[in-house]
């Protein structure tokens, strides 16, 4: 059973519950400084991690599909590093066998677009996926783990939430304090809309932050326009996901909130399927509720695929420009790749890089 986050977390007033659970949070920040106490493993390849300081989720899944997908199109060949919340495994490759009980729903999702490692033992599964040709990693997740170098961590935060009340756990939601981490931190990327005006957070003063929404893929649009729509999401914070779609124009007749990571039960399903017994009647869900639900209920629903969209289109080129700046090697590389391929590299990314080598 997963336990519902406490409403005080997100209450930037004083509370009792925060009160009377800061002597524990003490333990976190004791416990926190130990784990970074140790010295990270230098790989001979670029590591970007996207993570968060928050427990819950922020989008950092989505942010590194995004960063997957720019690296490709340059002609990088970037695997993927996750814990695999929720799976058994403790290091190996995600392959075709695994289930979400094995690897973790986020795993299976990821491994949809690149060779994707999962486990407790980074270190093991990054040795691993350059032996089997990564010429980059992305971790999904990651900024508290000390046992990798990082060369771009990027802290992901969601902007309906923020950094709620500012506490450690399990006064707050916070997983060590903000100043300690911001100190490993390269660049803050804000998830949907700024509710808190965290672009003007002091505490960020010196890094760049940059802002990004959902969105679902023009394909799920046209699928699901003029339809009868019960959406159901089992996630972090579902209501994001519902807002989605109503933000698109989407009409959504019924929702269904579920907790995050949660495994569908033959009960579950009966009643989803009782749901859609009217004509016209369309079940969706997002691509992490998905990996989790048998083949022949998948073909009964719209899977939406969810996109993140820049306020600055520049800005995740940048930044992956500046990281990809100091390994002129592997630059050439991938320009080499890119001109057998006869792909264009992105125009942009491309200046950028010239006029930072100059």
């Amino acid at each position: 059973m997963r336990l519902k986050a406490p409403a005080f977390w997100n209450s930037p007033r004083a509370s009792i519950g925060a009160l009377l659970l800061s002597p524990f949070a003490l333990l976190t920040r004791i416990a926190g400084w130990k784990r970074q106490r140790h010295w990270p493993v230098h790989l001979p390849v670029p590591v970007i991690c996207c993570g968060g300081i928050t427990v819950g989720g922020t989008g950092k899944t989505p942010l590194t599909l995004d960063l997957l997908q720019r690296l490709q199109k340059r002609g990088y060949t970037p695997h993927v590093l996750t814990r695999g919340y929720g799976g058994k495994r403790r290091r190996g490759r995600v392959s075709f066998r695994d289930t979400a009980r094995s690897a973790g729903d986020e795993a299976l999702i990821l491994a949809q677009h690149a060779p994707t490692w999962c486990g407790k033992d980074r270190v093991s599964n990054a040795r691993q996926a350059i032996a089997a040709g990564a010429d980059c990693l992305v971790m999904d997740d990651g900024l508290q783990d000390p046992s990798l170098y990082k060369d771009l961590s990027i802290l992901t935060l969601d902007g309906q939430v923020g950094l709620g009340n500012g506490q450690l756990l399990p006064a707050g939601p916070l997983r060590e304090p903000l100043k300690r981490l911001l100190k490993r931190v390269h660049h803050i990327a804000i998830l949907g809309p700024d509710a808190h005006n965290l672009h003007h957070c002091p505490e960020f003063a010196g890094l760049p932050v940059d802002q990004a929404y959902f969105a679902a893929s023009p394909e799920n649009l046209r699928e699901l326009s003029d339809r009868r729509v019960i959406a159901f999401a089992g996630i972090g914070r579902p209501g994001k996901f519902f807002d989605m779609l109503k933000a698109s124009g989407i009409q959504l007749l019924r929702v269904l909130a579920f907790p995050d990571h949660h495994v569908y039960s033959r009960k579950d399903l009966r009643r989803l399927r009782q749901l859609t017994h009217k004509t016209g009647t369309v079940l969706a869900t997002t691509q992490k509720d998905a990996v989790k639900l048998p083949a022949d209920f998948r073909h009964n629903l719209c899977i939406v695929e969810t996109e993140l969209t820049w306020s600055d289109p520049r800005a995740p080129e940048d930044f992956i420009d500046r990281l990809l700046a100091s390994w002129p090697r592997l630059q050439a590389q991938a320009q080499k790749k890119l001109a057998q391929k006869k792909i264009d590299p992105h125009p942009v990314s491309a200046q950028t890089c010239q006029n930072e080598r100059s």
